[in-house]
């Protein structure tokens, strides 16, 4: 196989796996959410989505940018 190949099987590889995780998750949440208590927050596909998670970023908190603003002295 030559790299080039080997790179179009990788892909390949990879797309069919995130539309097996999209169906997989799409399953999950709908079992999660027939499975949750009353009045507890709904899950979403997303939730079980591994993929979505690089893309997603860290969360941050009011605190967590005021301490960024104070270290990067941004005055507001």
């Amino acid at each position: 196989m030559t790299p080039r190949e080997v790179y179009h099987v990788t892909k390949a590889k990879e797309e069919d796996d995130r539309r097996k995780w999209a169906h997989t998750s799409q399953i999950c949440a709908l079992f999660a959410n027939a499975h949750r208590g009353k009045g507890k927050k709904a899950f979403r596909p997303v939730d079980f989505y591994p993929y979505e998670v690089e893309a997603a970023g860290p969360d941050l908190t009011r605190e967590d940018i005021d301490q960024l603003r104070e270290e990067l002295e941004f005055p507001l």
